[in-house]
């Protein structure tokens, strides 16, 4: 089972969540690989690359500091609270 996917102008990827509760992570499907044993992991380093963990960062709107955020866990409930209204932030800038 895949986590949620999502394709936002051109740029195709999973919805992870982030470290702290209640935020989010949108990780472009190149950062993203399925281990043997059905776990996903992340690239961080290409996920840090690719300029999404500062877009996450900035669409949580979480008084931390710092200036990247990233995905911990990946999401297959899109019923999840508190992510449509993620999703909706992340298709204004996709």
């Amino acid at each position: 089972m895949s986590p949620l996917h999502l394709s936002l102008a051109g740029v195709s990827g999973y919805l992870f969540t982030g470290p702290l509760a209640g935020t989010f992570a949108f990780i472009p499907a190149d950062c993203v690989t399925e281990t043997i044993d059905g776990h996903w992991k992340i690239d961080e380093g290409k996920y840090l690359v690719s300029g999404w963990s500062r877009k996450n960062y900035l669409l949580n709107r979480i008084d931390t500091a710092g200036s990247n955020l990233f995905g911990e866990t990946p999401l297959f409930d899109p019923a999840t609270p508190g992510l449509a209204e993620f999703v909706e932030r992340l298709k204004r800038v996709g």
